[in-house]
């Protein structure tokens, strides 16, 4: 990861892979902030963009790969704190099961650096149990967490307003849980973040 500027906020962007963190940042930031595609995993590892176009933004934004298996790495982070044996098992156990944590593992090592999280959550998908266990594995490193609901336009388009008011509508209740569960977490709706 880059060096940042100490007086600067680091807020790092998480998620499932594919949510739209590089964008959102890009959004943030007035300039490109990395390669976007529409096929998964396009960030591979964790990298800091500091302000572009306005200096009164003092935030540097850290762009993470996407969670894939948030359950695993719950377990992980839990095996690195019983010691190095249980370490080594259980990344003997997800060599047999053949789940890689690579990912996973390079998203929460820049949560460790991170001053608060912004989990950036898909509009066009539903929310489900791998959207919490991502804020589980979040809190467990950085409590500071504001949810934040990307894509909205992308679904009103492909979809329609009704459609698009039902999934916000989901998002919401999701949010309220976490907070009403982890108060750390904050919730946002964005819908024209984007130009």
């Amino acid at each position: 990861m880059v060096t940042q500027d100490s007086s600067l906020i680091r807020i790092v962007l998480a998620g499932r892979t594919g949510a739209g963190k590089t964008t959102l940042i890009s959004t943030f930031r007035k300039a490109p902030s990395g390669e976007i595609s529409d096929r998964g995993n396009t960030t591979k590892v964790a990298k800091s963009l500091e302000p572009k176009d306005y200096e009164s933004l003092q935030a540097t934004f850290v762009d993470c790969p996407g969670f894939q298996h948030p359950a695993a790495m719950s377990q992980y982070l839990r095996a690195e704190r019983k010691g190095p044996e249980h370490l080594a098992e259980f990344r003997q156990d997800c060599k047999e099961d053949k789940i890689d944590l690579r990912y996973d593992r390079l998203a929460c090592e820049a949560l460790k650096e991170s001053d608060v999280v912004f989990y950036v959550a898909d509009a066009n998908n539903p929310a489900v149990d791998a959207h919490t266990q991502d804020v589980i594995v979040i809190q467990k490193i950085q409590p500071r967490i504001v949810a934040v609901l990307n894509k909205t336009k992308t679904l009103t388009e492909t979809k329609g307003e009704e459609a698009k008011s039902r999934r916000i509508e989901q998002w919401k209740k999701t949010f309220v849980k976490w907070v009403s569960t982890r108060s750390s977490v904050l919730m946002h709706i964005g819908t024209n973040l984007q130009k």
